[in-house]
């Protein structure tokens, strides 16, 4: 027993007595109760704090499936392609591309638009557009300039990001991208004409599948990337952008084929087949 007593004595003194055990004995606690109740506390004072998402929706179909609750309300943005024109300092009547591979770009395809680029500018820039060049920004630019060319001024603009794809999007006449599922699902919502290149590196090969539902309707374009080679998207894109007719009734198919409620229709569907 004394030498369990001396243990004792000794633990006490070199432990207990220290004021580091006695602030972490009672803070511990106290911060363990914080920590659960940090979560309920800050739930209840951002109760009631409105959100507001603005839409924009230019085909009609989208903003009605939408509903108000008591933390987040929808507001319809009108914006028309002229006032999106506008808004982008767009002056003059030529039509606006909008291209782009994917947030992190795509180094064939940015490389073919090095090439489509260049050409718009030796041809006197026909037509406006803006590039979102992604994570090969950098070189795209350095390539540009060895070529001579100074982009903005122009009409022709290449961004690393575009920050305000909305806005940009409701400007655009035609969408220069690639074809995976929200990017169909998107295009098909805002009911807005596209060149779909598919990427060759997925799945089963499922952007392709995906583009040729929209281009067996006259909804898209359908070009492969094995098929871009010297000017043959430079002059899809070109044929597109100068026939109004045949965007206005890429614009008719897209609208028909939209199914805004997809989501809501899919969660419905699996929530019946859950119940058995």
């Amino acid at each position: 027993m004394s030498n369990i007593s001396i243990i004792i004595q000794r633990e006490f003194n070199e432990r207990v007595r220290k004021k580091s055990f006695i602030i972490t004995t009672l803070l511990m606690p106290v911060l363990m109760i914080g920590l659960m109740a940090a979560p309920a506390l800050i739930m209840q004072f951002s109760r009631g704090d409105e959100k507001v998402i603005a839409v924009i929706d230019d085909s009609g179909l989208v903003a009605p499936k939408l509903e108000n609750d008591e933390e987040i309300r929808f507001e319809t943005t009108e914006l028309p392609t002229e006032e999106a024109r506008k808004q982008l300092g767009i002056e003059d009547n030529r039509p606006l591309l909008l291209s782009y591979w994917g947030s992190l770009g795509a180094e064939v395809m940015n490389r073919q638009m090095v090439d489509f680029i260049a050409k718009e500018c030796y041809e006197g820039a026909p037509f406006r557009h803006i590039h979102g060049a992604g994570r090969d920004f950098s070189w795209m630019q350095e390539e540009l300039l060895r070529r001579g060319l100074k982009l903005g001024d122009n009409g022709v603009e290449v961004r690393e990001y575009i920050y305000d794809m909305p806005l940009v999007m409701a400007a655009a006449d035609v969408v220069l991208c690639r074809a995976g599922a929200s990017t169909i699902s998107e295009l098909t919502a805002i009911a807005k004409p596209a060149i779909l290149v598919p990427s060759p590196n997925v799945t089963a090969n499922h952007q392709e599948k995906n583009a040729r539902v929209l281009a067996d309707q006259g909804a898209a374009v359908l070009l492969l990337e094995k098929d871009c080679q010297r000017d043959e998207l430079y002059e899809q894109a070109e044929a597109l952008l100068r026939d109004r007719p045949r965007r206005d009734g890429m614009i008719r198919a897209l609208t028909s084929m939209a199914v805004p409620d997809a989501g809501e229709k899919i969660y419905i569907t699996l929530r019946s087949l859950m119940r058995g």
